[in-house]
Parts: C-alpha cells; structure tokens; sequence
C-alpha cells in the first residue's frame, strides 16, 4: 500500500464521527459517574430544584426570593434562566437522575459540536480530536459530566467560530448567540469567537465578514429582549462577570470557586502538556507536507491557542475551551507519511497511552469529588432534620457559600444568607457579605474587610449571634471540616448560646443543623436587639 492509496482510505462520514464521538463522551462521563457517590458538585442540584420550581410555577418563578440577601434576589435576576428552561424535562426524573442525565446529554453535545465544527474545517478523523480533552485534560474531565450550564456553552462559542470562518453559514452565529444569552452570563464571548473567526479566517469579502459580525450581535440582543429579568439582567451580569475574572479591587473574595482562581503551575503543567505534545508531533509530521485544514482555519487555531494559552495560569475556568485540541486538529498532516504497516501500531499505542491517562485521572477524580462534594442522601438526611424543626420561609445561616446552594436543591422552602458565589451577597451589600464572612471565619461582628477596622469588635458567641439576628436567622447548618472552622468551633464550645438539633455523617462529610437559644442573660439580650 502506498502513501497516496493509505491517505485515500475511506473516512466516516460526517454523522457517523458526530454520533461516535458524542456516544463515546457519553460513555467517559458515565464511567465517572459511576464513582462518584454524589453530583460531583454543588451547582447541580441546585439548577434542578430551580427548573422544578420554575414548572411548578407556570414560569412565573421570578429571580431567586430565597435569596433576599443577594443581588438575584434583590434584582429579581436569574442568570441562567434558559438552562433553567432546558432543565424542566429532566426534573421528571428526579433531582438525582435529573442531574445526571443532563450531564450526559452536556457531554454529548460538547464532542459531537466538535466533532462537527472540525469537519467543517477539514479534519479527516475529527471525532478523534473532539474527545482528546477527555483523555488529556483532568479539569475538563471533571467537569464535563457536570449538570451546568457552562460547558453547555461550548459548542455555542465553536458554532459561532465557524460561523466567522465562513465554515458554517453565517445564520448560524444568530442562533448560536441567541441561546448563549439565555443560558449563560459568558454570551458576549460568542461574537468575540464569531469576530475572531471572521478576522483570522479565509479570505472573504468585508461585507460577508461584517455580517457574521452582525448576526451574531443580533442574536445576543434577541436573546437579552425575550429574557424575563432583561430590566435588570446586564447590569448583573456584567458584574458577576466582573467579579468572577478579576474579583475586586481588595482580591478575590473569600470562598470563591476553586475553578475562578489561577491554576497552580504544576496543575497547569499537567493540564497542558498532554495536548501540547500532540501539537509538536503534527508540526513535525506535517512539514513539507499538505495539512487539515485550510489556511484560514489554522490560523484561527493558533490565534486562539495564543490568547487562552496562559489563561488558566490566571483563571482555571479558561481550560475549558479546547482550544489545544482545536490547533492539533487543524494542523495535524492530512497524510502523516507513516509507513503503512506501522499505521495501526502507531494508533494502537496512542490508543494505550490515552487510556491509561483516562484511568488515572478518572480514579484522581473519584478521590478528589468524594472528598469535596457530600452525597445527596446525607442532604436529605439534614433536610429531615431542618424540616422536623424549622419553619419554612426561616433563613438559615450557613458557613459555606455553596453550601446554600446544596440545600436549596432538598429544602427550596427556606431562605439562605448567602449561596452560589459569594459576589452575589458582595454585590449587594458590602457589609452584610464581610459580617457574614467575620462571623463564618472568625466568629466576629464586623462589617469591613479587615478585623483591624473594626476596634473594639464584638467576638465568640454573643458576636455570632448578633450577626444571625441582623439577616434575621436562628439557625445555622454547619458543613463541618469541609467550612471554616471559626464558626463550627464557636457553635461547638456554646452551649449556652447554641443547641444541636440535627446532623448527618458520612464518609468527609458532616453537616449539622443549630438553635440560637433564648438570650441567657441581660448583656446577651442588649447584643440581641440589634434592629436591622
């Protein structure tokens, strides 16, 4: 066989690599479901509780009201409103098996996207690329099961860039953007990829270029128009935004996401060398030889691996783009000039060596879930225990941010100081988030950044106190080891002031459920009285 007759072998067609490689992501993400003994993150269940009470309301659920504290309560704003509506037929199934199932109709979506948007570039085995960041990425592995809407967003973003590179029609960046701004706060990024597509790609015409451009903006301002909080929505977004990639002038704040914060350079390293090898086999494969892809494409692919390369090293969310896969698949040498009969071993081994990274990363990612994220049953054995003795519409007082979010999903009758991200209690009110913070970390009354800003600060019980009764809160649920410790420490060593009424244990996780008891003194009941 020669290398002309071994470059003309026949390749699948297009639908068969999309089904092919979205049914192979469907698989990774079942097998990492399948150790994972919980939803692997606290956004999940909260997204289905949201999308039930959406349904149950006629879709006349407005905002978050069990967040009164936060800026989507005080905005009626909910920043993922489309998701929400997606979500209404997989909360059929329960919050559970709802969860799940959208992961793995997310995870299908996003290879079989890629696999597409890279057909449409010219990559001969395309499904081949589109499920290389489940083999070589572990932060995009972990995530991409997820019932989120983030990596819901990705093959939005790739749509839009065909769309620019004149791959796709130009229509499609319209309708690409129209949902990328009902689904998710990052929708202004998909006229940035339509743009970026439409400056680096082949050469058209201005006119062309200028209405992929247009189509695309014109799709985001739909999308904003038919959103129900469209009053108020930019505005929140843009600071959310804001907030999640930048964080404030003082910082990032306390208890933001792991994935908001930059990525350790030994993570990075792990993250990016995999794919970054790949790269450097095709450039070397490649020269002197033709390539996948048109002119155009590639540089595109580089363009874009040059903007997000060290983007990570500021934001891990920036890892999820693909863009490395992306650059190996178009300038990966439509005939690498292998010798023919070296052709399968050569794949066979590729084959291996991605195998026995997606095992070990997959058995890292088991170990790290398990350990951060508490199964659902043990929420509902707290939630038992919050219902037996709450009543609903009480607030409950957290020490953890996303630990809010978590209960909402089993307890969507209560109310909840803060949840999600703490920006969204920061952007409300700026002292009622570092009151909340002092008196999580610190068991402290003070509502500016620094201790040493408020001489003189009430600590210990009777300050903890003083702060649940200013969000009007007599009961505090604990997340344990998992919160700050400040908190948990002060509830524990007070019985005077506190009283355990419920808790559950498991394997790394221990919540439990605490009384603010009647004033114990006259001082006590002086500190109680605080108006709000």
């Amino acid at each position: 066989m020669s290398f002309t007759d071994a470059a003309q072998l026949p390749v699948p067609s297009t639908r068969r690599q999309v089904l092919l490689a979205g049914s192979i992501a469907a698989a990774v993400a079942l097998l990492v479901m399948s150790g994972v003994d919980g939803l692997g993150d606290t956004d999940p269940a909260r997204h289905l509780r949201y999308a039930n009470e959406l349904w149950k309301s006629g879709f006349r659920l407005s905002g978050h009201p069990f967040l009164p504290f936060t800026v989507l309560g005080r905005q009626s704003v909910d920043l993922w409103w489309g998701f929400h509506v997606l979500l209404v037929p997989f909360t059929a199934l329960g919050i559970e098996w709802g969860a799940r199932a959208t992961g793995l109709c997310i995870a299908f979506a996003n290879a079989a996207t890629f696999t597409f948007v890279l057909r449409r570039f010219g990559a001969r085995h395309a499904w081949a690329f589109a499920v290389l960041p489940l083999v070589g990425s572990e932060f995009y592995l972990a995530r991409d099961w997820l019932a989120r809407p983030s990596h819901l967003t990705l093959p939005l973003l790739f749509l839009s860039l065909a769309a620019g590179t004149g791959a796709l029609p130009a229509a499609t960046s319209a309708g690409a953007s129209f949902l990328h701004a009902l689904v998710h706060m990052s929708s202004p990024l998909s006229a940035c990829f339509a743009a970026f597509g439409a400056a680096l790609g082949d050469r058209r015409s201005l006119r062309s270029r200028a209405t992929v451009v247009a189509m695309s903006l014109l799709g985001l301002s739909l999308g904003y128009l038919v959103r129900p909080d469209r009053a108020h929505y930019l505005a929140v977004a843009l600071n959310v935004s804001l907030a999640a990639t930048s964080g404030f002038s003082s910082g990032m704040l306390p208890e933001t996401g792991q994935e908001l914060l930059p990525m350790r350079w030994s993570e990075y390293a792990r993250e990016v060398l995999p794919l970054a090898a790949l790269l450097a086999i095709a450039l070397v494969a490649g020269r002197r030889r033709p390539r996948t892809g048109s002119p155009g494409t590639r540089r595109v692919s580089l363009g874009l691996l040059a903007i997000f390369a060290l983007a990570p090293a500021r934001n891990g969310r920036w890892d999820d783009y693909l863009v490395p896969a992306l650059a190996v698949a178009c300038w990966w040498p439509a005939d690498p000039g292998w010798l023919p009969d070296r052709r399968r071993l050569a794949a066979a081994a590729i084959g291996a060596l991605g195998m026995a990274h997606l095992a070990y990363v997959t058995s890292d990612i088991w170990k790290q879930l398990d350990r951060a994220f508490p199964p659902l049953r043990y929420v509902d054995q707290l939630a038992g225990a919050v219902r037996a003795n709450v009543e609903p519409r009480s607030v409950l007082f957290t020490d953890d941010t996303f630990l809010g979010g978590t209960l909402y999903g089993s307890l969507p009758e209560y109310r909840y100081v803060t949840a999600y991200d703490p920006s969204l209690l920061y952007l409300a009110s700026r002292q009622d988030f570092w009151r909340w913070a002092h008196a999580t970390y610190d068991s402290a009354d003070c509502d500016q950044p620094s201790i040493a800003d408020c001489p003189g600060a009430a600590t210990g019980a009777p300050a903890l106190a003083r702060v649940m009764r200013h969000f009007g809160a007599t009961w505090v649920v604990s997340r344990g080891h998992h919160g700050p410790s400040g908190l948990l420490a002060t509830l524990a060593s007070s019985p005077e002031w506190f009283e355990l009424r419920g808790q559950a244990l498991g394997p790394g996780s221990f919540l439990s459920l605490w009384h603010l008891k009647v004033t114990p003194n006259a001082q006590g009941a002086q500190d109680l009285a605080e108006p709000r």
